[in-house]
């Protein structure tokens, strides 16, 4: 059952969105990376927890995965199940499970800007 809600949510996101073949294709081995991590660890997937969760970014981490891509896999697998509980397919999923890990944007910062004083201003601190 699993793979067929998988293939039906794909198949949703190819007529109904218009994503790049490559974010097609991520998105897909993303939600089978995840499957993966829960069928090796004996965890329903259809059912996902923040244990689930935190183990699966956890293991992400591990393998020293960039943030951006992180955050992509969280989103997928957010979206996938959003997808079905919008389809009636499982109940309601607690959302605010899907905490990725957010990256860090220097677009607001100006460019002199390095360093220590990057740091400094993520976290609040006064620079030295």
């Amino acid at each position: 059952m699993t793979n067929d809600y998988l293939n039906e949510w794909l198949h949703h996101l190819e007529i109904n969105k218009n994503y790049s073949e490559h974010t097609f294709q991520s998105y897909g081995r993303d939600l089978k990376e995840y499957l993966k991590y829960c069928k090796i660890n004996q965890l329903d997937f259809m059912s996902p927890t923040k244990d689930s969760i935190r183990g699966f970014l956890f293991e992400l981490n591990i393998k020293k995965l960039s943030k951006s891509s992180i955050a992509r896999k969280i989103s997928s697998i957010k979206n996938f199940f959003k997808y079905l509980s919008d389809e009636k397919k499982i109940q309601e999923v607690d959302f605010s499970i899907f905490k990725s890990p957010r990256a860090v944007s220097y677009t607001h910062l100006r460019a002199h800007e390095t360093g220590r004083n990057v740091v400094c201003r993520r976290l609040g601190e006064k620079k030295k």
